[in-house]
């Protein structure tokens, strides 16, 4: 988590796919909501996939969507050529 300005960003947590379900990532929200009011953050920012458990675990949390993005590969990136 960074913050800057009393906005916190919440980046880089991960649930290992071994572990779903059991409140890992709740608990590292949690956790991080507490340290950005610690750090007098007045403002907390996550990014998630649409459509994805992270999305809906921001949301149970009380964050809201304000932007979907589209996110675009380039062919040869993914070994293909064109």
């Amino acid at each position: 988590m960074r913050v800057h300005d009393g906005m916190a960003i919440l980046t880089g947590s991960t649930t290992l796919p071994a572990h779903p379900r059991h409140g890992v990532q709740a608990a590292l929200i949690s956790k991080r909501l507490e340290d950005a009011h610690a750090s007098d953050a007045e403002l907390a920012v996550i990014t998630t996939t649409p459509g994805t458990q992270s999305q809906a675990n921001g949301m149970k949390f009380g964050f809201e969507l304000i932007d979907a993005r589209a996110i675009l590969v380039f062919g040869r990136l993914l070994g293909e050529v064109r």
